[in-house]
C-alpha cells in the first residue's frame, strides 16, 4: 500500500468549470487527501475552502491554480509550509517562486516520473 501524501490545491473554487474544481475532485476520486486554498470560502465535494493563510499541516505537494502575480504576497507562506514539490500548472508559471524554491532545495516537478500520469493538468500518482 502506497503513503497518501496530502495535497494544498491553491486557486480552488466551487465554479465546476475551473481546473481547481477539476483537480481536487480527481485527486478525491483517487483517494488522495487533499486541503484546498482559494480567495473566497466554499466548500469542494465536502472538504472546505480556506482564505488567508492557514497552517495546514504535513503538506506534501502543493498544486498551483493561481497566476504568478497573485502567487507573489504567498512565497513565503508556500514555502513555510515545506512542501516536497510544487506543481506549477499551465499558466501559473512564476520563474521568482521557482527561485526561492530553488533555494530552500525544494524539487521541480515539471516533467512525469514513473508512476505518474496527467489528469487534466494535474499529475496524479496512480494507485498501486
Amino acid at each position: 500500500m502506497t503513503e497518501n501524501k496530502k495535497t494544498l490545491v491553491i486557486g480552488a473554487s466551487e465554479n465546476p468549470s475551473r481546473y481547481a474544481f477539476i483537480a481536487a475532485n480527481r485527486l478525491l476520486q483517487y483517494g488522495h487527501d487533499i486541503v484546498l486554498l482559494g480567495n473566497r470560502k466554499g466548500m469542494i465535494n465536502g472538504h472546505p475552502i480556506e482564505t488567508g493563510t492557514p497552517p495546514f499541516q504535513n503538506v506534501h505537494t502543493i498544486t498551483l491554480y493561481m497566476r504568478a502575480e497573485l502567487q507573489n504576497p504567498l512565497y513565503q507562506y508556500f514555502l513555510a509550509l515545506k512542501p516536497k514539490r510544487i506543481i506549477f500548472n499551465p499558466g501559473t508559471e512564476n520563474r521568482e517562486l521557482e527561485k526561492a524554491r530553488r533555494t530552500t532545495r525544494y524539487r521541480n516537478n515539471r516533467s512525469l516520473h514513473p508512476g505518474y500520469v496527467i489528469s487534466g493538468l494535474l499529475l496524479i500518482r496512480q494507485p498501486e
